[in-house]
């Protein structure tokens, strides 16, 4: 009988150069699917959600645009908890400038959208941007007004 493989037959990729399985290897591949089931199978309790947004800055009612210096001073950057697809029947690029409330939502008066999109479109967009939630920017830990700029292209 013949050790080779038959042609086209499915073959166990061992990972050493010699076909044995390693404990090194044996230890890597349980790491890897603990790693995946731990991620997965996380508890919705312990992932962030909007009960753990961090009061607002008293006194605060300042709007930051967030740069790389900031962090240096304790500010951090809004980021998004709750996205959504453009809704159906947007056409064309639009970039939305979006107003980070204190607890996390998009203030939609305050938000400006521009680009090639339709009339309709944009205020489809503004509608929507109401189902958008974040963990807004931060100043020393505690929750403040921040621009969050993104752009959306859909043909």
């Amino acid at each position: 009988m013949s050790s080779r493989p038959l042609a086209g037959a499915a073959q166990l990729n061992r990972g050493a150069l010699d076909g044995t399985v390693t404990p090194l290897t044996l230890f890597r591949c349980t790491f890897l699917v603990a790693a995946t089931l731990a991620s997965a199978c996380r508890p919705l309790s312990s992932r962030p959600s909007l009960m753990d947004v961090p009061a607002p800055c008293a006194g605060n009612d300042s709007v930051y645009s967030i740069t790389a210096a900031d962090s240096a001073r304790g500010l951090y950057a809004a980021r998004p908890t709750d996205l959504f697809l453009p809704p159906s029947g947007v056409h064309g690029t639009a970039k939305i400038r979006a107003l980070v409330s204190a607890r996390g939502h998009i203030e939609t008066d305050s938000s400006e959208i521009t680009g090639t999109v339709p009339r309709e479109s944009v205020r489809r967009l503004r509608q929507s941007l109401t189902n958008y939630r974040f963990f807004p920017a931060t100043l020393q830990g505690c929750a403040v007004r921040s621009w969050w700029v993104f752009s959306i292209t859909t043909p």
